[in-house]
């Protein structure tokens, strides 16, 4: 995606969740990629537990995936919500 940064993959032990560590390298990741590149417009893909982090940086939800497993429309596996926003380093 020209222009924009791209967040593959944050994950935080179930056992430290609830702590801000996820938040906190995200920001930092973040942080590091806009002064590297001047780059500030961010797109990624959350699952709803990540969401209210990616909120509390300012992104907002533009899209909503369904994930079925096996192809099955009957069995939604979960749901994931796509964020976009600008984000100033």
């Amino acid at each position: 995606m020209d222009g924009h940064l791209f967040r593959v993959l944050v994950a935080t032990n179930p056992n430290r969740q609830r702590r801000g560590f996820g938040e906190a390298v995200t920001r930092n990741a973040l942080y590091e990629a806009i002064q590297s590149t001047g780059i500030e417009r961010v797109c990624l893909q959350t699952t709803a537990a990540g969401k209210p982090v990616y909120e509390r940086i300012s992104l907002r939800q533009n899209l909503l995936l369904q994930l079925f497993p096996g192809g099955r429309l009957d069995k939604v596996q979960n749901a994931q919500a796509g964020l976009v926003g600008n984000i100033r380093a």
